[in-house]
């Protein structure tokens, strides 16, 4: 699914079904990431580059060079990154909650997911990989996940305190292994620089040996 059918979804579909102030709660997959009004990269055409100095009202020569114009973009770029599917929602009076990036243990839909595609493989028997048959069965799964079982999940992913906890565990655990050096690092380089020169200073190759008096 890409970008735009994603948000055709996200309005005909979501937004339908939503109770009035719902909390939603989103990983950071592609198609829930898709920046509003992103600026172009120093790889955009020089055209794309144009339209946005000019829509955020920065008054650029086209004959400027495409380096030039990417430099009055930098100047522009705001801090925090807003996305399209959080516009929506807060538009129509929804709040929006993200994970962190790579912690699916806190989603409680990669819960649900796990129960529908043990349900795909357990009926499966036939060994019949035709997108309708997956699509069947995947269905069929969706409709198994009751509200109870969504209870569960909610409360599965729960896991706040357990993560304060853990933070407390590796920052102790880090402070224990820390092994400190009793003797200064900076003297043992001068004596090692010492030790050097007196060496240099006693040693003869044997080229300075052969030479002639």
């Amino acid at each position: 699914m890409n970008s735009t059918n994603f948000e055709k979804w996200v309005r005909e579909k979501m937004l339908q079904n939503l109770p009035p102030s719902s909390v939603v709660v989103l990983d950071n997959a592609p198609y829930n990431s898709v920046q509003a009004d992103k600026a172009p990269s120093k790889y955009s055409v020089k055209s794309e580059i144009i339209s946005w100095l000019q829509r955020h009202g920065v008054f650029c020569d086209p004959a400027m060079r495409k380096g030039q114009l990417y430099d009055l973009i930098l100047t522009r770029i705001p801090k925090k990154i807003f996305f399209k599917i959080d516009q929506l929602l807060n538009a129509n009076g929804h709040i929006v909650i993200r994970l962190p990036p790579y912690m699916c243990d806190l989603s409680s839909i990669e819960v649900a997911w796990s129960k529908v595609k043990t349900y795909v493989c357990e009926n499966n028997v036939t060994g019949d990989l035709s997108l309708k048959r997956l699509l069947d069965l995947t269905t069929e799964g969706i409709a198994t996940v009751t509200a109870k079982d969504w209870e569960r999940y909610c409360q599965h992913v729960e896991l706040e305190q357990q993560y304060w906890e853990w933070e407390g565990v590796v920052a102790d655990m880090i402070d224990s292994i820390i092994i400190s050096n009793p003797n200064d690092s900076s003297e043992n380089e001068e004596t090692f620089c010492e030790d050097v020169e007196s060496e240099e200073a006693t040693d003869f190759s044997d080229y300075e040996l052969a030479r002639p008096l």
